[in-house]
């Protein structure tokens, strides 16, 4: 089936060159005969092609250009394919009697203007700037009459509520990926949804629970399901495994004690994790824990606050455009799926579970006239309450805060001006506002919330260098090495300690991802981190070195780190680690 997205320019998810049409009847003919695709065979995404060629997104003709006499770039990118794109020309040619450039238009025949062309060549050159660190584009993603949200100011409401089955061995819960009809800030929108719906349902699980989670993917094209966060086994988490359509599996895993905290999932097919996440295909899992039920959370206003940006146009989520490799930004960012709703506040506490759910946006925030009082990360609760008056939350970080509300108002919660050095956000934009009615009193906050263990440097077994980078064009890579899922990159012992030590030597933020195995930071440039946390999200400004601690405990077998940018992390941005016992 052909795929909507970010490959493509007329939506089939294929990349396209051009051959005279006699040319093309000649190759296909020799390419069928020898098991393979003739040149002019359409390229699917995934497959390699040379490291200095480019894919091209725009209908280019094929030429060759230099660029500040250095870069040589060719528009015709694609090479030869498998046999299978061979195999669907003959069929094609036997069922229409003719070559499928005649009498029907075919998938990799066009004419582009010389307009078109143009304004693809200066695609090019502009993302050659960004790739290579040379700027930052300003806000993108700016509101346009099909996208302008019809509704606003509604009720905040929470996603739905995963129905969960608990027998006296397991929990037991399904879920599903689907393109669905859904209604995203007054739009009715058809889009790829978990469960049928933006965000997908809350999975709610407790401490000691063991839990057997059966996914299936109804969709037209492969999908994966990564339960992030969670302390999934490298088996359990099968960071390398897709869906077909139709497919299903189970995942079984334990929640582990003192795993209490706010997690999410969201899909991991490589290549097309941005598209499958930027389309809505995220939700969030909340563990709870016997802290929760003490006096200072117990009685707090404890809401789900899922920070999500997209783009809409004809009642779709807009695909990827070409400079979008460097990390789209939508034209506006909903909270669970609606544009600036209202939280109306039940006690004088608010604890906010915040998620950024974003592919690539992240979310430097900021409650109007309050105080943000972190008290969990990524890996769940920290030791005590820290005071904040700002929090940034990189694409796939989660933060907890209480709120401790001053009076009766109604105060905005904003995303404040931030430049990751791809896009400059110049101006705050309110996401949420909440109403506190009179009355309302605030709880006393903790004075202690969890144990967090003290990782000893010194007794660390290896150290290792993780150095972020990019090349034109728009490709990204650790350590000079484009993710490659037979390579494994490190290999460590479980059971030891190892300490990373994570450069970015890129203009862009990275931030930087583990699978099943937490982690925590020593030192960010050279300096000491205030607090103890448990992290699986660390980020990386540009330039910035970043010292942490990594316990390989409980699991072995095969996982991946990566930036948790979805456009990078398909652009090669991601590596293997093989824990062995």
């Amino acid at each position: 089936m052909a795929r909507s997205g970010e490959r493509g320019v007329d939506g089939t998810g294929l990349y396209r060159t051009r051959r005279a049409p006699g040319e093309r009847a000649r190759q296909a003919g020799r390419a069928a005969e020898n098991g393979r695709a003739p040149r002019w065979a359409v390229q699917p995404h995934g497959a390699r092609v040379r490291r200095d060629v480019l894919r091209i997104r725009a209908p280019l003709r094929p030429r060759r250009f230099a660029l500040r006499g250095r870069v040589r770039l060719c528009a015709d990118a694609a090479r030869r394919g498998g046999a299978r794109n061979a195999r669907v020309a003959a069929r094609t040619r036997q069922r229409n009697g003719r070559h499928p450039s005649r009498g029907r238009k075919s998938a990799v025949s066009f004419s582009p203007s010389r307009r078109r062309f143009l304004k693809g060549t200066s695609l090019i050159v502009g993302g050659a700037a960004l790739a290579l660190g040379g700027g930052s584009l300003v806000a993108s993603g700016a509101l346009t009459p099909n996208d302008a949200p019809t509704q606003s100011g509604e009720r905040l409401t929470p996603p739905p509520t995963l129905s969960v089955r608990r027998e006296a061995a397991f929990v037991r819960a399904a879920l599903f990926t689907a393109a669905s009809p859904v209604r995203l800030a007054g739009h009715a929108v058809s889009t790829l949804t978990y469960g049928g719906s933006v965000p997908g349902p809350t999975l709610r699980l407790h401490e000691g629970d063991h839990v057997r989670l059966h996914f299936r993917n109804r969709t037209a094209e492969h999908t994966s399901l990564h339960l992030h966060g969670l302390p999934l086994s490298p088996e359990a988490d099968a960071p390398f495994g897709h869906q077909m359509p139709g497919e299903a599996r189970d995942i079984e895993f334990d929640v582990p004690a003192g795993a209490a905290g706010t997690y999410w999932y969201h899909p991991h097919a490589h290549g097309d994790v941005a598209r499958q996440l930027f389309a809505g295909l995220a939700g969030a899992v909340v563990v709870a824990g016997p802290l929760d039920d003490e006096p200072g959370l117990r009685d707090a206003d404890d809401r789900l606050i899922i920070l999500k940006d997209f783009s809409l146009s004809g009642g779709q989520v807009n695909a990827h455009a070409p400079l979008d490799g460097q990390g789209k930004h939508g034209s506006m960012t909903l909270v669970n799926g609606q544009h600036r709703p209202v939280l109306h506040a039940t006690s004088g506490t608010l604890r906010l579970r915040l998620l950024n759910a974003s592919t690539a946006r992240p979310y430097r925030l900021a409650l109007q006239d309050h105080e943000l009082h972190l008290i969990a990360t990524d890996g769940g609760l920290i030791e005590k309450p820290v005071a904040l008056t700002e929090l940034l939350l990189a694409p796939g970080e989660r933060a907890e805060v209480l709120v401790r509300l001053r009076g009766a108002g109604r105060f905005e919660l904003q995303r404040l001006p931030y430049n990751n050095g791809a896009v400059d956000q110049g101006s705050a934009d309110s996401l949420l506002t909440v109403h506190a009615p009179a009355g309302l009193r605030p709880v006393r906050l903790p004075h202690v919330l969890a144990s967090v263990e003290r990782l000893d440097p010194a007794t660390a077994v290896a150290t290792r260098r993780l150095v972020f980078d990019a090349t034109f064009p728009l490709r990204f890579h650790i350590n000079g090495q484009f993710f490659d899922p037979a390579r494994t990159d490190f290999t460590g012992r479980r059971g030891t300690l190892e300490l990373w030590e994570l450069e970015n030597a890129h203009a862009f933020d990275h931030p930087f991802h583990l699978h099943s195995f937490g982690v925590q930071v020593l030192e960010r440039g050279g300096l000491p981190e205030p607090f103890r946390a448990w992290r699986d999200v660390v980020n990386l400004r540009g330039g910035e070195r970043v010292k942490i601690a990594v316990p390989l405990q409980r699991f072995t077998g095969r996982t991946v780190f990566h930036c948790h940018v979805a456009e990078h992390e398909d652009r090669g941005m991601m590596g293997v680690l093989e824990v062995r016992d």
